[in-house]
């Protein structure tokens, strides 16, 4: 998870999906995850400008996972959202 500002990236926290407890490789397709991260950020979040980007990688070669909306069209490796 990542803080998008205009200057940048302001914040990141960076942990396997489910933590310890719920690991990826347990999932079922359709399956929901929920979980809570915090995020110290360099400066106060504005939602005028800032979004939060979610998004999955491969820990053994570091590069983004595609996202796929319900059509299963790719919308790109990040999930932006603006609160």
């Amino acid at each position: 998870v990542q803080v998008s500002a205009p200057e940048g990236i302001i914040g990141q926290a960076d942990a396997p999906p489910g933590s310890i407890h719920w690991l990826p490789h347990w999932w079922r397709a359709g399956q929901k995850v929920a979980e809570t991260r915090e995020i110290s950020l360099a400066r106060p979040f504005d939602p005028q400008t800032d979004t939060i980007l979610i998004g999955l990688y491969d820990p053994q070669t570091l590069q983004r996972l595609p996202i796929f909306d319900e059509r299963g069209q790719l919308i790109g490796d990040a999930w932006g959202w603006q609160p």
